[in-house]
């Protein structure tokens, strides 16, 4: 494949004209020490320049105004190993460097931060050799670092080699296809647009190292490299360097004895191909702070990575060629997941685009805690686990409403949520936020299930003992018709009741032809339920009174409280069932107040009860109502639990047609 690499590239003619400006010197102020390299940004906002004094070596940093102009030299790291080739990652917050710590050069990086340039760290392993590696030069896109390598000659000649990252790691080195290294060669240094290569190369029509120039069609085809006619054939020039502001190619070479930065204008033809910019900050959805992030560049449709870079200081910068589609990936550690489409398929000219991703380090977690065999809301008790540590965790949900509470949990934990309330099977589950995070709010509906309470109701006819076969209504007395339940005995008269603990109920019975049964059922803390309840019913006959406590009414009035309803719902369907039937509705008082006002107070009771019959279709003539006030007493007046035996709703069977 390299031979045909060879062959075709040697067949190729070179598309560019070399006519360019007069060389001058570069418009820049020098530090004291003496000069060593230049390098700049791909988008020609940041400069470094290398010198040493000495034994020690130091780096300046230059930022350009919105002008043109470069700020003074702003030194950001200094070292007394020998440092080499510093280059700029794509989004300038990185340094890429060579450093010769251990005999020889290897490749290191500086990464920038809030607080300054972190100190040189190995880039891989797998890019070092017994020899020396220098000149490192990412690709706009992050995915190919070019670098030189001395192979171990006789002679000190390096060549041009490079790596590709590919899932996590960077690949073995590889040297690039002839026509590139014909000779020595170093200081590959790249234009925005990753095609564009400028490089260093002493060869044998020459005396000294001159640059050249060539361009990359594919990983294994370059045209034939070209060399610049202001190339001096008496002195080196090193450190190419191509600002595209001025559409100039900086180099450093010696002038006077010293080494000096120089610049050539170049024609046209050299601009970069166009490319998106696309740059702005990661920042705090709340606090608005810079956040370190992982900024990834994935192919849409296979979602691989085609890049991946880390910023500490929350600025970021993407240079992405034209003609395809990207999405962009923004997440950190504690924090959110953003997604970006960007299309960069139709450009004329490099365009920059600024947008700000924000970022959340917490979700809100709303639950929606329900009864599950009503549906209605309940308040719990919650409790958080770190499912990896097994530390509660310090957090304090906010009911905002009954049963609805908001819980914030930091991004990146494992947690396990546990729901504990009175009568209530315990709940639990699982909220893995290790997973990419995309929405801050989420919410979960919780169902709790109550505890039953397993209760035998047998229905038998009072004086023959024999099971009676009928409808049972139970209604729950704290919650009404939300839990509301018609069951039916067997031959025998027995049903099996599953209730729920701490709730009180009203079971009624309307048989055709018996009296009207009804009992509440209490099944709370303080109260030991019973296994069976034997529900005995009369035979309609005349003067057959059935007595009503549930039956109940506003403090001193003849208002019917809702409770109350369950109960007359049933005497409706009673009095339906056996329309032979006439009865009188009489209301009954303890004997607090004077005598003519309870008398009054009970008769008004009974006509409540009787319009709320009539109201639900039941004939006037069939009801009498009579209020006996304090009169009929059922048991003496002595106590707050007898007044409330006394204070009742009685129906008589005064007529049997």
């Amino acid at each position: 494949m390299k031979k045909v690499a060879l062959i075709y590239t040697l067949l190729l003619v070179s598309l560019f004209s070399f006519g360019q400006d007069t060389v001058k010197l570069y418009p820049i102020e020098l530090p004291g020490q003496q000069l060593r390299e230049i390098s700049i940004s791909y988008d020609g906002t940041h400069l470094l320049l290398l010198t040493n004094q000495q034994d020690a070596y130091y780096l300046y940093e230059y930022v350009r105004d919105g002008r043109g102009n470069w700020s003074e030299p702003k030194q950001i790291f200094s070292i007394s190993y020998e440092i080499q080739g510093p280059a700029y990652s794509p989004g300038n917050n990185r340094i890429y460097l060579a450093v010769k710590m251990s005999g020889d050069f290897d490749i290191y990086y500086m990464d920038r931060t809030q607080e300054g340039w972190t100190d040189p760290k190995l880039v891989d392993s797998t890019l070092s050799s017994f020899h020396d590696e220098r000149s490192p030069m990412i690709d706009p896109q992050g995915r190919i670092l070019y670098f030189s390598r001395d192979e171990g000659e006789k002679e000190p000649c390096t060549h041009l080699f490079f790596s590709v990252w590919h899932h996590g790691h960077w690949q073995k080195p590889q040297k690039l296809v002839a026509p590139i290294n014909l000779g020595c060669e170093d200081y590959p240094r790249l234009a925005v647009d990753g095609q564009k290569i400028f490089f260093i190369s002493h060869r044998e029509s020459y005396k000294s190292f001159d640059i050249y120039y060539t361009k990359k069609l594919t990983q294994e085809i370059y045209t034939t490299p070209q060399r610049f006619g202001f190339s001096h054939n008496r002195f080196d020039e090193i450190s190419p360097a191509y600002d595209p502001v001025l559409n100039a190619l900086l180099f450093v070479r010696k002038h006077k004895g010293e080494l000096k930065v120089f610049y050539v204008k170049m024609n046209s033809q050299f601009k970069p191909e166009p490319v998106s910019v696309l740059k702005g900050k990661i920042v705090d959805k709340e606090t608005g702070q810079p956040q370190q992030a992982v900024v990834s560049v994935l192919n849409p449709i296979t979602n691989s990575p085609l890049s991946q870079r880390t910023t500490r200081t929350g600025q970021y910068q993407l240079i992405l060629p034209q003609k395809t589609k990207y999405t962009i990936e923004v997440t950190g550690r504690g924090l959110s997941t953003s997604f970006l489409n960007w299309d960069s398929r139709i450009l004329d000219s490099t365009e920059t685009e600024q947008y700000n991703f924000q970022l959340f380090s917490r979700v809100n977690l709303q639950l929606n805690i329900f009864d599950k065999l009503i549906y209605d809301r309940l308040s719990a008790d919650i409790k958080i686990i770190d499912s990896l540590s097994g530390d509660s965790l310090d957090v304090e949900p906010q009911e905002l409403d009954k049963g609805k509470y908001l819980i914030r949990l930091p991004i990146g934990g494992y947690y396990s949520v546990h729901l504990t309330k009175e009568n209530y099977n315990p709940y639990s589950f699982a909220l893995d936020l290790r997973v990419p995070i995309l929405y801050q709010n989420l919410e979960k509906d919780v169902d709790m299930e109550p505890r039953l309470q397993r209760v035998v109701l047998k229905v038998v006819d009072a004086f023959s003992q024999r099971g009676v076969e009928t409808e049972v209504e139970v209604v729950s007395k704290k919650t009404g018709a939300r839990f509301k339940t018609k069951l039916k005995t067997d031959a025998e008269g027995n049903v099996v009741l599953f209730l729920k603990k701490g709730d009180v109920y009203e079971i009624s019975i309307t048989p055709r032809g018996y009296t009207f049964y009804s009992q509440d059922l209490s099944l709370e803390e303080d109260t030991t339920p019973p296994q069976e309840i034997v529900a005995k019913i009369k035979p309609l006959e005349k003067d057959l009174k059935m007595q009503f406590h549930s039956i109940t009414f506003e403090l001193n009035s003849a208002d019917l409280k809702e409770e109350a309803f369950p109960v007359l719902d049933q005497l409706v369907k009673f009095l339906k069932q056996n329309p032979g039937i006439k009865v009188e509705i009489s209301a009954h008082t303890d004997d607090l107040g004077s005598e003519q006002y309870n008398q009054k107070l009970s008769l008004r009771r009974a006509n409540a009860v009787v319009e709320y019959l009539k109201e639900h279709g039941i004939s006037s003539d069939r009801m009498i109502a009579i209020g006996y006030g304090e009169s009929r007493p059922l048991v003496p007046n002595d106590s707050d639990e007898h007044r409330a035996m006394n204070r009742r709703v009685e129906f008589k069977i005064i007529e049997i047609k």
